[in-house]
């Protein structure tokens, strides 16, 4: 009898272009488990929108996993530090040998993994700890082997790397069994969020970044810039929450640059999604930046100004300067911003 396979699922919500349910399955059969932590998501103002569509991608997620016959568990704790104690309880429960997980880059969320490896391999189950959900999780470091600080040098390095350890996307799990009753989830922790502009679906979200790429990808560098256009690809609340491998970009990028005959290494989204790799691995090897601590130290001497009513009149949009208020207005109503139009709210 073959042991069974436990994948835990985190900031990686997606079935397609997953390394850890796909390696676990060639072990055996395989469960999926998702941990719950509403007050340390508080502590990390994770928004009420961010919150909604997490819920909607779980019940997704827990709905095709009932129809290929994969079980399914929804735990909630408080916080990271209570995680280990309730994996460790449903690995009893279910007689799981073996769990998989992909590593995450913020401090808490390092420290918890860690937390929860040393528990489970005391208990003498086999933790499988898998690199960064990143396009390049591999260490992109200096001819010094330092940590790069500046963009530029780092996308340089970062490109050659890619084009070393490029792979196909895994493929999504296969039926394990006959199909299991599907289960409404009880996600109380679940804010509003707006499904008509972001399905908490997997397939509309692989869907999008298609139609993206066929369509807007050609002319993303002349159009990017101005917010009035719809020129950008409104992926990244699916980025956020881990619903699109990186493999999966990379191939559907490579697939139509070779359609429109260009070299996908001068693709100018891609670029984009090397800038997500490099603030991910600053959280890496600069844990300040985990403790809302300035990456450049001498920046946190700068005086700001404590003005409660200007702060309020720039959360709901009435500074009275026209594209600010737009940008905030903006986010107000559908939880997402135009790139351009953060920088500008943001200074």
């Amino acid at each position: 009898m073959q042991a069974t396979q436990l994948v835990w699922l985190r900031n990686d919500l997606r079935l397609d272009d997953h390394p850890a349910l796909a390696l676990a399955a060639e072990q055996g059969p395989i469960q999926v488990v998702f941990c719950a932590t509403p007050e340390q998501w508080q502590q990390h103002d994770e928004s009420p929108a961010r919150l909604g569509l997490r819920a909607a991608v779980l019940q997704d997620i827990a709905d095709r996993l009932a129809q290929l016959g994969i079980p399914f568990h929804l735990l909630e704790v408080d916080y990271f530090a209570d995680v280990p104690a309730e994996i460790l309880k449903l690995c009893k429960q279910q007689n799981i040998s073996d769990i998989w997980f992909q590593a995450e880059t913020p401090l808490d969320e390092q420290r918890r993994d860690q937390a929860v490896k040393d528990v489970l391999s005391k208990a003498n189950l086999k933790v499988h700890l898998l690199a960064e959900d990143l396009l390049v999780a591999l260490p992109v470091k200096t001819q010094q082997d330092d940590p790069f600080k500046v963009f530029t040098p780092y996308y340089r390095r970062w490109l050659q790397i890619l084009e070393d350890i490029q792979q196909a996307p895994y493929a999504k799990p296969k039926p394990q069994g006959k199909a299991l009753k599907p289960e409404l989830l009880k996600c109380d922790w679940a804010g509003e969020f707006r499904d008509d502009l972001w399905p908490g679906n997997e397939q509309k979200a692989l869907e999008r970044l298609s139609a993206f790429c066929e369509i807007k990808l050609d002319d993303y560098k002349s159009q990017r810039d101005f917010p009035s256009k719809p020129a950008t690809s409104t992926l990244s609340p699916y980025l956020a929450n881990g619903q699109l491998g990186p493999r999966r970009l990379l191939a559907t990028i490579q697939f139509y640059c070779s359609e429109a005959n260009r070299d996908w290494r001068h693709d100018d989204w891609l670029r984009e999604l090397a800038w997500r790799d490099f603030y991910k691995q600053l959280l890496l090897y600069f844990p300040r930046i985990s403790m809302g601590k300035a990456f450049k130290p001498e920046t946190e001497k700068v005086i700001w100004r404590d003005d409660e009513a200007g702060f309020k009149a720039w959360c709901e949009g009435k500074t009275g300067f026209p594209i600010v208020d737009a940008s905030m207005r903006q986010l107000n109503q559908t939880g997402w911003m135009h790139n351009r139009l953060r920088m500008i709210t943001a200074s």
